[in-house]
């Protein structure tokens, strides 16, 4: 069935909200970036076109689309952990993005560490969780 996650019955993975809260903190009130909360599409294919995007958006509702992340949250699922995804785009759809991914992708991999370093040192010892 198109669009459903193999051996799951399910079309999406709802990130945990304690770890999505902290996240938004953590960007929002440290690394000082800009935070869209919302679905992540996860796929086998670079979206580069403003048309691919616009269908991606119409028929799943996401604000951006990777190939990394589905995996992450399916194996967390299926292991009963909770999780967040975080995802910095580096790259939009307007015919740009190998340039646009050189010109910020060291911005946006020390925002990245700066959101995971704060994430781990506000952690939650007493509830095993941020």
């Amino acid at each position: 069935v198109k669009g459903e996650i193999p051996y799951t019955g399910l079309y999406a993975f709802k990130a945990d909200d304690a770890l999505r809260e902290k996240a938004v903190w953590a960007i929002s009130q440290h690394v000082g970036a800009t935070v869209m909360e919302g679905r992540i599409c996860t796929g086998d294919q670079f979206i580069s076109t403003p048309e691919q995007k616009a269908a991606l958006n119409a028929e799943w509702g996401g604000l951006c689309c990777e190939m990394e992340g589905g995996a992450i949250a399916q194996v967390c699922y299926l292991c009963n952990v909770p999780f967040v995804i975080i995802r910095a785009v580096s790259d939009t759809t307007n015919g740009d993005s190998p340039e646009e991914y050189e010109e910020f992708r060291m911005l946006i991999a020390h925002q990245c560490a700066l959101t995971v370093a704060y994430m781990i040192e506000h952690f939650d010892e007493d509830a095993q969780h941020l």
